[in-house]
């Protein structure tokens, strides 16, 4: 057959499917007969035709060796198909259905088993794969035999051949059904037997050894991160020369790839291994913030993810970097990438549930989080994430002293009468929420949640406080920067009014405030002189009026400042001087001079200030908003609309 006429094979594979294999009048037996091995192995030759070509050929080329080649093709694909049908088509063909699926010890099909067997090319002909495929998916009772008794070797060796094997071995079993066709079968069968059928097409029975032995072959972790430091090394050669740096990235994700499959796969190896994996955090937050590189990220973030509690120091600070916690924070609050940021987020709620800072108050960290979303620039981040950092890895030696202080001022809460505390449902309900933003990519839960749990809110509540107030005393000591202690605030205050006013019982959060600002209050009052006007007091006065608000018989003190007349000029100045074409860098520096301006002042200004949101398109939307404050209506607005 091999060397007959191309118009020779045609009829004779025409005249075999349309005579004999799709007769109603051949009996599935004398097909058997009819198509034995010797026949089998004939037509299989086909597969490498290399007769004449006598008829004229579907091709649009005129050579010789064109026309020869495409004749080739031609009867591979007749034979092909032929094959497919008759060992494939259980009406027409001459296969078998066998019910215990090869595991009662009798072959059923015989005949297509010794046929497989002689297809020795199939692991480098695609269209002999395709048949070795298609059969055993059709009798999957072939398919331990098969592979018992191939001669391809599927032992791990550094070989073309090897890889050849093994991509046949994968067609194989990818080809298989999801749901074994056991459960198809209408009789109940005892367990055992149900189980014994399902590994026929789950588990190759060749890959069981194979698979041990290769696991021993493979490096172990150590090994792996060596070749991850080589390559961060090569990052930074490449990085101070003028070479692309594709392959080099190429290969750290790689190994970073590698390290997630061996923590699915083999995670005895992440145990064993006593290396720090959070150092993996610093080159690849370096990527994502600088050069955009989320992927690493990714990789990075999956791995820490799965491991258990205690494995990595996430508030231990190295020699010249950061915590891996800040890492976190950093990447988190300054992403552009949804998706670097939701995993980032994920990881972030159980770093910070392991603090032991939110025990029972899981909800409110995603509070928190929200906030860190809401820091625009690289200096207000940089201050902001600082402060948390060493807020938390103070918390988290020691969470139960402030633990202790929720607690307290829970019980204290407990004494006030119902005509001590105020409720200001109503106004709550007509103050807009400007930290609500609708192209705010976060989707995260309500921030009434948490205060459903077993304490009213967190300890690092408490903890936040206590840090704060430490800053700005250095503040009014002199010895830091008015711009550190504004920046904190500027979150600090936003995500407390959203705390409290989440309260189920705002007293407790309330009495904690006014310890606060009390303890605030005869710091900042020791000086001789009083203090300029800065955004962080107008900050303190906005939660002590709404302290007072929710408990108007309690006297909250206040910080006083400077006259802020000189201020309101400037503003007015400013705000005559059309600063609608400056940059959101200059208005952004505006609305922090009006943070600086106590209540008074604030009236002052509100004209002026409604003509100039007018003037500047982003700032129409405010202008509902500064209507209302010009008529008169609640001061807290302006406090709900400068805070940023």
């Amino acid at each position: 057959l091999p060397g007959d006429h191309l118009s020779t094979i045609q009829l004779l594979l025409t005249t075999l499917r349309d005579q004999v294999v799709r007769s109603e009048f051949v009996s599935k037996t004398a097909k058997i007969h009819l198509f034995g091995n010797p026949a089998l192995r004939q037509l299989s030759l086909l597969y490498n035709w290399a007769g004449r070509v006598d008829v004229a050929v579907d091709s649009q080329e005129t050579s010789e060796g064109e026309q020869r080649k495409e004749g080739r093709r031609l009867v591979r694909q007749l034979v092909h198909d032929f094959l497919l049908e008759l060992c494939c088509d259980f009406k027409n063909g001459i296969n078998f259905h066998d019910k215990t699926f090869g595991t009662s010890g009798k072959n059923m099909n015989q005949v297509l088993h010794r046929f497989l067997l002689d297809l020795r090319q199939a692991n480098r002909d695609p269209l002999l794969a395709q048949l070795v495929v298609r059969v055993l998916k059709a009798c999957p009772d072939l398919l331990n035999r098969y592979l018992s008794d191939v001669p391809f070797s599927f032992s791990p060796r550094p070989s073309a051949q090897w890889t050849d094997n093994m991509a046949l071995l994968t067609e194989i079993y990818r080809s298989q059904p999801d749901l074994s066709p056991v459960f198809d079968l209408p009789d109940p069968r005892p367990a055992e037997e149900v189980v014994s059928m399902v590994m026929v097409s789950a588990v190759p029975s060749v890959v069981r050894p194979v698979a041990a032995q290769g696991i021993k072959m493979l490096p172990d972790i150590n090994t792996i991160i060596s070749a991850w430091q080589a390559s961060r090394k090569q990052d930074k050669t490449t990085k101070s020369s003028a070479e692309p740096q594709t392959d080099v990235l190429s290969d750290v994700e790689g190994i970073l790839h590698v390290l997630r499959l061996y923590q699915q796969v083999l995670p005895d190896h992440f145990l064993q291994s006593n290396y720090d994996f959070g150092k993996l955090l610093h080159d690849a937050a370096a990527w994502v913030v600088s050069r955009e590189l989320t992927l690493p990220w990714l990789h990075v973030v999956n791995i820490l993810g799965r491991l258990p509690k205690g494995r990595i120091r996430w508030h231990k600070e190295e020699k010249g970097l950061r915590t891996a916690c800040y890492q976190l924070m950093q990447v988190f609050s300054g992403t552009s990438d949804l998706q670097v940021a939701m995993e980032t987020r994920k990881l972030l709620v159980k770093v910070l549930g392991d603090t032991g800072l939110f025990d029972h108050t899981m909800a409110e960290t995603e509070l928190w989080l929200r906030h860190l979303r809401l820091l625009e620039t690289s200096e207000e981040r940089d201050h902001v994430l600082m402060f948390l950092d060493k807020v938390l890895t103070r918390g988290v030696r020691n969470p139960y002293p402030f633990a202790d202080k929720v607690a307290e001022m829970t019980i204290e809460a407990s004494t006030f009468t119902a005509g001590e505390v105020s409720s200001t449902e109503h106004d709550l309900e007509a103050t807009p929420d400007l930290n609500a933003s609708p192209d705010d990519e976060d989707t995260l839960e309500d921030a009434r949640q948490a205060s459903s749990s077993l304490l009213p809110f967190s300890a690092f509540v408490p903890a936040l406080l206590e840090d704060c107030r430490a800053v700005i005393q250095k503040v009014v000591e002199g010895t830091a920067p008015p711009a550190v202690v504004n920046d904190i605030h500027g979150f600090l205050t936003p995500a407390i009014l959203d705390l409290l006013y989440s309260q189920t019982d705002p007293v407790p959060l309330c009495l904690t405030l006014r310890q606060h600002l009390s303890a605030l209050h005869s710091e900042a009052s020791a000086p001789s002189s009083k203090l300029p006007p800065q955004p962080w007091i107008s900050d303190c006065s906005t939660l002590a009026q709404t302290v007072s608000e929710f408990l108007p018989a309690i006297e909250v003190p206040r910080i006083e400042t400077l006259p802020c007349a000189k201020l309101v000029k400037k503003l007015e100045k400013d705000f005559a001087g059309g600063l609608n074409e400056a940059s959101g860098e200059a208005r952004r520096g505006l609305f922090q001079l009006m943070r600086s301006l106590d209540r008074a002042s604030l009236e002052d200004v509100a004209e002026p200030f409604l003509h100039f949101c007018l003037k500047v398109p982003c700032l129409r939307r405010a202008t509902t908003l500064i209507k209302k404050i010009s008529k008169g209506s609640s001061s807290r607005c302006w406090e709900w609309l400068l805070v940023p």
